[in-house]
């Protein structure tokens, strides 16, 4: 089985290839973040600084000054 440190590793692409239409993730790693906790909680941190990360750069482009994103920062939403 992989360790936390391998999954870490390779969350990255785990959270990428998941979109994927044809694409499955590794049954180690699905298997390995059935069994920690700790490292579903890093993937579940990973995909929100990744979203929050696109939002900003979204609203960049748009213009704006961003106070959205930054009380959706300092005021998150509870989530899973």
């Amino acid at each position: 089985m992989l360790s936390c440190r391998d999954v870490t590793q390779q969350a990255s692409d785990h959270i990428d290839l998941a979109d994927e239409p044809l694409h499955r993730p590794s049954l180690q790693v699905r298997l390995h973040l059935l069994l920690c906790r700790h490292c579903r909680r890093f993937v579940r941190h990973l995909r929100a600084t990744r979203t929050l990360a696109a939002q900003v750069q979204q609203e960049r482009q748009r213009g704006d000054q961003g106070e959205r994103i930054l009380q959706q920062v300092i005021h998150p939403k509870a989530e899973e």
